[in-house]
């Protein structure tokens, strides 16, 4: 949506006053799929058959929001620490129970 595209730049450009808008301007917008659960929940644990995979994925649009707590609890798992949450509701199997 080019409007939103604008409103962006306009944004960019007043949050990083530094930043050459100009070159941003000259770049071709491009968007990427944003990974989903069909719940809305991220997928964050491990697999049951495959217990070195860790899942964490499906943030949709708070990705950026989430990736700190995120890679807390990535980092408790892989270290093989308690999460400091109960990550049953974020489980990738959650659909196979």
């Amino acid at each position: 949506n080019p409007k939103r595209i604008s409103g962006m730049i306009k944004t960019i450009a007043k949050a990083y006053p530094e930043i050459n808008i100009d070159r941003i301007k000259a770049t071709s917008p491009w968007f990427g799929f944003r990974p989903c659960s069909p719940d809305g929940l991220p997928y964050i644990g491990r697999f049951n058959r495959c217990r070195n995979l860790i899942a964490a994925s499906g943030h949709a649009m708070l990705g950026v929001s989430l990736s700190a707590a995120t890679g807390k609890l990535v980092g408790e798992i892989v270290s093989g620490l308690a999460p400091s949450v109960t990550l049953d509701l974020f489980s990738p199997e959650r659909y196979n129970r």
